[in-house]
Order: structure tokens, then sequence, then C-alpha cells
């Protein structure tokens, strides 16, 4: 994939980059290479369960847990073991004025 001057400069200005005129042959060459690695990634083929993974759907392999409620609610029994408590909540000491 070949870039540009003119593409270095608008994605320096939307990245908010600055360098030098003299910067720019260097970073065209990485730039190119970094482009050059995705394009490898791209053509690597992975199996179709793998892809299923990336999903955030439920897979037909049924490996998400359901939603739902697991441990009961204990909260009246913790604010009756606390020094103070009021409306449901526990009551703490100032420490910082």
């Amino acid at each position: 994939m070949a870039t540009h001057q003119y593409d270095l400069d608008a994605l320096a200005r939307l990245a908010r980059l600055s360098f030098d005129k003299s910067e720019h042959a260097a970073l065209a060459q990485k730039l190119e290479g970094i482009l050059d690695l995705v394009d490898e990634l791209r053509a690597v083929s992975l199996p179709e369960p793998l892809g299923a993974l990336a999903s955030l759907a439920p897979t037909p392999h049924g490996h998400t847990r359901p939603d739902a409620v697991t441990e009961r609610d204990c909260r009246d029994e913790y604010l009756a073991l606390a020094p103070a408590a009021d409306a449901g909540h526990f009551l703490v000491p100032r420490v910082v004025e």
C-alpha cells in the first residue's frame, strides 16, 4: 500500500502530531511497514469458531453464563455489625476537615 506526502500530513494533523519535513521519509517508511503488517494479518484465514469468540453475541456453544443473581442480599446483616449505620448506609467519621 502506497502512502503519499499528503497522507502523512493529514494523519499528523488528525493525530495532532508535529514533526520536521526531514522526518517525513523515516515516518513514511515506518507507516509502510505498519500497513504491510496489517495486510499480512488480514490475509490470515482463521477457523470459524475463532470468529465467533470476537462477538459480543452469545455463542452457540453456550460459554456464556446466565445473567442471574447468585448470592443473597446480606446488606441488613452487614449493617447490623457496623458501629454506626443510617438509612441503609455505613456511617464513618470525618477524617478530612
